[in-house]
């Protein structure tokens, strides 16, 4: 599983948001951390390192930037009258 987020993250086709938001959510036990940060590493390749720290470090801190809220078909804001 990690090795697949490395290399989708590296290659842009998910953004890094989504997997801060993943281990904010998911109670992973630390054998299973371990695990995942050498497939993270390997699909990454080089300059993994400090890119999984940053997610981790966001992860912990509870701010992971929130997904924009897209406008109605309309024009209109949800939640806002017409």
């Amino acid at each position: 599983m990690g090795q697949q987020w490395g290399k989708d993250l590296k290659d842009g086709t998910v953004p890094q948001e989504r997997l801060v938001v993943l281990i904010q959510v998911l109670n992973i036990p630390r054998h299973s951390q371990k695990a995942f940060r050498r497939g993270f590493l390997t699909g990454y390749g080089a300059g993994g390192e400090p890119v999984l720290a940053q997610i981790i470090k966001q992860a912990k801190e509870g701010n992971a930037p929130r997904p924009m809220i897209n406008p109605s078909a309309d024009g209109q804001k949800l939640g806002t009258p017409k």
